[in-house]
């Protein structure tokens, strides 16, 4: 007799990590995730011979579970440490990159996952006693004995503010908050001399990140990604992606002085990119309903954080209570 099988929505960390501890336990699970790429934030934009990490910049472990699987990551070639020039920014621990992409970094991860790729879920329902999926183009997947929301919490609150039973988990969910981040990816012909790799700041423009200065890439472009404060990307939440890179380069000059004129220009929001008041517990559980959510958002703006939160669902989806 075929097990009961569990769908999980979003293939970002919480979610490959939540399927990697099902899947370890023999337990069958089907990932889907709307986009074609895999990580979440953990994302790659490859333009010509030029890529941005226009997400998450790095990853740090203090979880031993993590710090095992991110040395696995840089044994087998999909990760390395990075050391960029930044005077005045100290680390606490070793900066993990994912190579030649951020987006690499979950490879070893997937691994011998079944991952529906470019499947976007619009709607769940729960009948007799299984879950139904609904995807964007109208199709219906199931049966599912249970179901795992691994997505940011506004879109978990979308799934299940209208199930019959739903109404507690909706209520909590509703309860956390994020912030929007606009991403610019600016590429200039060659490299330019500045005084460092990495700059935090504070105003308009908090971040700004010298991507081919991370071990792994190999474009003679000079690549990089500037991140916008939370309250400038609700501000101009609306703006199309070519006035946010013309207006946040000027801010970037601020930093480094002039710049090649020119440049490749482009940006994408990350509509729930940081945790402004989390969960505080390290995920959601319905053994009743048989419904769990988890993600960063649970506990705090880490990577890590997403990490712990996948692998305690999966310990309580098989724990069966």
């Amino acid at each position: 007799m075929t097990p009961p099988a569990v769908a999980v929505i979003g293939a970002g960390i919480a979610g490959l990590a939540c399927a990697r501890g099902l899947f370890g336990a023999q337990k069958p699970v089907t990932l889907f995730e709307k986009s074609r790429g895999l990580g979440g934030r953990l994302a790659t934009r490859r333009v010509g011979r030029m890529a941005f990490d226009h997400g998450a910049q790095y990853v740090v472990a203090r979880e031993p579970a993590l710090q095992d699987y991110l040395d696995l990551a840089c044994t087998t070639g999909y990760a390395q440490s990075w050391v960029p020039v930044a005077p005045g920014l100290p680390r606490l621990e070793p900066w993990i990159v994912g190579s030649p992409g951020m987006s690499s970094l979950l490879q070893p991860l997937a691994a011998g996952l079944d991952v529906r790729r470019a499947v976007r879920i619009v709607a769940c329902q729960r009948r007799v006693g299984e879950w139904w999926l609904k995807t964007e183009s109208g199709d219906e997947l199931g049966a599912y004995d249970t179901l795992v929301l691994a997505i940011p919490a506004p879109q978990a609150f979308d799934l299940t503010r209208d199930l019959n039973d739903g109404f507690e988990i909706a209520s909590r969910l509703g309860a956390v908050k994020m912030a929007p981040c606009w991403a610019v990816m600016a590429g200039f012909p060659e490299r330019f001399d500045t005084s460092a790799d990495l700059f935090k700041a504070e105003g308009p423009l908090t971040w700004a990140a010298r991507d081919v200065s991370k071990p792994g890439r190999r474009s003679p472009h000079d690549c990089w990604v500037l991140h916008a404060s939370p309250d400038w990307t609700r501000e101009h939440i609306d703006a199309k992606p070519s006035a946010v890179g013309d207006a946040l380069l000027p801010e970037f000059e601020k930093l480094v002085g002039p710049t090649p004129r020119g440049p490749y220009l482009d940006a994408h929001l990350w509509r729930y990119a940081r945790v402004e008041q989390p969960l505080g517990e390290p995920c959601i559980w319905d053994p009743v309903m048989r419904l769990g959510v988890c993600g960063d958002w649970c506990l705090d703006a880490r990577a890590e954080a997403a990490w712990i939160s996948g692998t305690e669902l999966a310990k309580k989806v098989l724990a069966g209570g």
